[in-house]
């Protein structure tokens, strides 16, 4: 859990960073706007259905970040990615979903996926996909999360919106790529 002052210090920081707002499905505005960085030489864009988000270099500040959210998780993964949503207001959310992208590989071996609220409290709802059984989780500034193991193939989780959100929530979800974009240098 992040203090109170580390809060506030990582929300100044957050506002610098450069946010896009993707498209969806007939070029509607995604309800969320969002941020992709990768350390190292990594130029993996990270995919929302069929928009590409180019990555930026990762700062120092957010790579000690990474290192700080690495040790909530028993196997102490080296994240080397994060994805930052900046949901602006009530009507902005995530719909249910699995972190299930190539570059990840989280449906087909363990993984850690790490995430940290910045900001408002939002309700993360997780759902059992064996059999519907749906859990509310109250996330609050500072609060961490961690999904393990084989999480993003047995669960849903999803941000829905809230009517009584008032202010800005940030969530960064550490990653680890396992598995480098094609035209990536770090593609082996």
């Amino acid at each position: 859990v992040y203090s109170q002052d580390d809060c506030k210090e990582l929300g100044k920081m957050l506002e610098s960073l450069h946010f896009i707002q993707p498209k969806g499905p007939g070029g509607k505005p995604m309800p969320r706007r969002t941020a992709w960085y990768t350390s190292g030489s990594c130029v993996c864009y990270y995919k929302y259905g069929n928009y590409n988000i180019k990555s930026q270099a990762m700062p120092k500040w957010l790579e000690a970040v990474l290192s700080r959210l690495s040790s909530f998780c028993p196997d102490n993964p080296n994240f080397n990615s994060v994805n930052i949503n900046m949901y602006e207001n009530h009507q902005q959310g995530v719909q249910w979903h699995s972190d299930d992208e190539k570059l990840f590989e989280a449906t087909k071996k363990p993984s850690s996926i790490v995430s940290l609220s910045i900001g408002c409290p939002r309700t993360f709802q997780i759902r059992n996909i064996s059999n519907d059984t749906i859990t509310d989780v109250v996330l609050d500034s500072g609060d961490v999360l961690t999904m393990e193991g084989l999480f993003q193939k047995e669960f849903l989780h999803r941000v829905p919106t809230q009517s009584e959100i008032s202010s800005v929530r940030y969530n960064l979800t550490a990653r680890t790529i396992t598995s480098h974009c094609s035209y990536c240098p770090l593609n082996s």
